[in-house]
């Protein structure tokens, strides 16, 4: 595929598109949630329905350690857009940084529906035989949570990698010079 065939080629626009979408989702969602969280220990909530102190900086410290996740993400759908090689390996990273986040993320949601479901069951508000449903839904909604996780990065890291598309990477860094 030469040059002039790679900048004919649609996928970049679409694609890089819809990066930078969801990456402005995310930093939105991620710069106003860590704000939330920086702050709960300051709503006027009845004590049971505060985070325990140590969930609460778990779920604090995770949150900070997340935020740049969408400005790795961004960064790819800027470079796809640009057509630029380097695209690739912003995709590679925001992967492997999914990857990683990913089992504290699914420990902390179990933990918080643990909690979730102890303060109901103080309160007497809970059914019986909810622990034990409780705690199947929590490993349900923890998996469930995991695969909708992976899902978009995958599929960027699979598009990305088929040779089509790494040839016409190699095309971009051949004409712009690369990064």
């Amino acid at each position: 595929m030469g040059a002039i065939a790679a900048r004919s080629s649609t996928w970049p626009n679409v694609i890089g598109t819809l990066i930078c979408v969801f990456a402005g989702i995310g930093i939105l969602q991620r710069v106003f949630g860590t704000i939330v969280v920086a702050f709960m220990p300051a709503f006027p909530l009845p004590q049971n329905a505060q985070l325990p102190h140590g969930l609460w900086v778990f779920t604090l410290a995770l949150s900070v350690v997340s935020l740049p996740i969408s400005f790795v993400h961004l960064a790819a759908g800027v470079q796809t857009l640009r057509r630029k090689a380097s695209a690739r390996r912003w995709v590679v990273i925001l992967f492997v940084y999914v990857v990683v986040m990913l089992p504290p993320a699914i420990a902390l949601q179990y933990w918080s529906m643990q909690h979730q479901m102890s303060v109901a069951s103080q309160q007497g508000g809970a059914p019986p035989g909810f622990a034990a449903w409780g705690t199947g839904f929590a490993v349900g909604a923890a998996i469930a949570g995991a695969l909708f996780t992976l899902v978009w990065p995958t599929f960027l890291l699979v598009w990305y990698s088929r040779s089509s598309i790494r040839e016409e990477l190699a095309d971009w860094a051949a004409a712009k010079g690369g990064r």
